[in-house]
């Protein structure tokens, strides 16, 4: 941005910022694919139990909607 002109808003990231926001993307990801896991066990493999999966669904999601990271405004 520099080169066309443009200045900084703010300071570059620090290597410690770029590993934090690695962290967080791989974790999210994680959590997004562990979410996932439940329903496609249920879906594939015992396609009669609709009430079992719709359990399933909602404890994979309030367990990962637990792990994920806060601001800390909201802690």
């Amino acid at each position: 941005m520099e080169e066309f002109g443009y200045e900084r808003e703010a300071a570059p990231p620090t290597a410690l910022q770029h590993a934090r926001a690695s962290a967080e993307c791989i974790f999210e990801v994680g959590a997004q694919t562990l979410s996932r896991v439940p329903p496609a066990f249920f879906r594939y493999l015992q396609p009669t139990n609709l009430a079992a999966e719709s359990r399933w669904i909602g404890r994979a999601g309030q367990f990962c909607w637990s792990l994920r990271p806060r601001p800390a405004d909201l802690k």
